[in-house]
Formats: structure tokens, sequence, C-alpha cells
């Protein structure tokens, strides 16, 4: 981040009209990269297990609450990824609006921002995922289910569409979650 260069003399940042970011000095100390680095494992680990506890009860809420308008925007971020399924820009451009536009139909604005904060720290993660036409593939099929889940108000195949999205990311970057959500439905 900009504030660990700036605290070891790499970077100046100034506020102010005149202001901005400007190079302190071009050595950048190896402890501090180590740390950063360590620190950015940490962080997408924390984000990846915070994502597994919270999305269950957004998807199992957008099923009990979604309107048909809400659903038809889901379907239209699966049909721009099966139209751009070979640009891996637009793959990932579409995953993100899906998971967004899910949040929104649950129906609960503070979670549709906290889940909002927790996709846009993601995105960069993402970038770094593979996104070639055979991903993408992947991800309109488990996106079809799961939208179909949402549709029906299938809670049990929400819950097994979502456990695929989950390992998929864990073992892309390594990471092992301790905790898991299982919703229990009542009535």
């Amino acid at each position: 981040s900009l504030r660990v260069l700036e605290t070891s003399g790499v970077l100046k940042i100034r506020a102010g009209q005149s202001g901005g970011v400007f190079v302190a000095s071009e050595m950048v100390p190896v402890d501090v990269l180590g740390r950063n680095n360590q620190h950015e494992v940490d962080h997408a680990a924390e984000l990846i297990a915070t994502r597994r506890l919270l999305e269950p009860i957004v998807y199992h809420l957008a099923a009990d609450n979604a309107s048909e308008d809400a659903i038809e925007r889901i379907a239209d971020t699966i049909k721009l990824m099966e139209k751009h399924i070979s640009d891996p820009r637009m793959i990932q451009r579409a995953d993100g609006m899906f998971h967004r536009r899910v949040a929104h139909a649950a129906g609960n604005p503070i979670l549709l921002r906290t889940m909002d904060s927790i996709y846009r720290e993601l995105n960069p993660l993402r970038g770094a995922l593979s996104t070639d036409a055979v991903h993408g593939g992947h991800l309109v099929d488990v996106y079809s289910r799961l939208l179909n889940a949402i549709r029906t108000r299938d809670h049990d195949t929400i819950e097994k569409a979502l456990e695929e999205t989950f390992v998929a990311l864990e073992v892309e970057f390594n990471v092992r979650s301790r905790f898991a959500t299982r919703v229990i439905t009542t009535g």
C-alpha cells in the first residue's frame, strides 16, 4: 500500500492542490517488501474466509427476497458472460456484476454494502485467476445453477453450487477456511 511505502521513506505524499505522490527514494527496504507481501497474503485469506461466511446468507436471502426484475438483472450478467466467453476482461467484469446483483437482490442494504466492500477488495485477486473460455464456461454453468436455485428457492442447490465457487477460489490462493455457514431454513 502507499502508506507502507510512505512510512518506509520510499514515497512522499503531499495533500493539496500542488500535492501528490512523489518518489522519495528508489531504494525499497527488503524487510518492507517481505512484511507487505505477508500482509497481502494474510489479507487475501481473511477476505476469502469472510466471503465464505457471509455469501451463503446473501444467496439464501436473494432466494427469499428477489423480485422478478432483480432475477432478470442477474440473468443478464450470465448472458453477458456467454456473449463474451473468450474475453477474460469481460468474464471478470460479468463475474463481479453477478455477485453484486445477487447481493442487491438479497434486499438487505447493510449486507449489500458489506459484500460490495469485500468484492471490491477481492477484485484484484480475481484478476489473477484463470479467465479463459473453459473457466468462463464453468462460471456460466455454476451461475446458471445458482440463478435457477434462487428462482425456485432451492436452498440445497444454493449450498452445493456455492461450495464449488468457494473451493475454486480457496484452492487457487491456497487458503483454507476454518469456518463456514450452514443455513437451516425454517417454516
